[in-house]
């Protein structure tokens, strides 16, 4: 069994990240999904895991990749920000891409609402935005994917 910590949309809010890396004490990673990139390093100081985090569009191109793949515990997944997939709008895009790379879970933010939905095998999920409080915890166990939505005043 394996937990990652999900935040998006942090948008530099420092008191934020240091409330949610104490969320995270017991997750084995956490991902970033963008606006602001640099908050992730911030959250691998903050909470000595490892940090997947991809950039958002209030980011730099320079700052991080726009997405990334990687397989933890039987599960393949995609992470982006989501505007490059106009996710405000639908997330039809966005779930065709991960259905095409062959993923079965999706992380992606930008909308600033908790989400989660099934569509064409593809769990897709939103945390939220960390600047509002929200995150989310998705746990991966041999294949099996299971989403927790919270809030820091829980």
């Amino acid at each position: 069994m394996y937990t990652l910590g999900v935040v998006a949309d942090s948008h530099y809010h420092r008191e934020m990240l240091e409330r949610v890396a104490e969320k995270f004490r017991e997750v084995d990673a956490v991902v970033h999904l963008g606006d602001c990139w640099r908050d992730g390093e911030e959250l691998a100081m903050l909470t000595g895991k490892p940090v997947h985090a991809v950039r958002g569009n209030c980011d730099s191109v320079m700052d991080g990749p726009a997405e990334a793949e990687f397989e933890i515990e039987g599960v393949k997944l995609i992470i982006t920000h989501g505007d490059r997939y106009d996710v405000k709008y639908s997330p039809f895009r966005l779930n065709m891409r991960a259905a095409e790379k062959g993923c079965s879970l999706c992380l992606y933010g930008h909308t600033h609402v908790a989400d989660e939905t099934q569509v064409r095998g593809v769990t897709m999920v939103n945390p939220g935005a960390l600047k509002y409080g929200k995150y989310a915890l998705v746990t991966l166990d041999k294949g099996v994917i299971d989403t927790e939505f919270h809030t820091l005043d829980e």
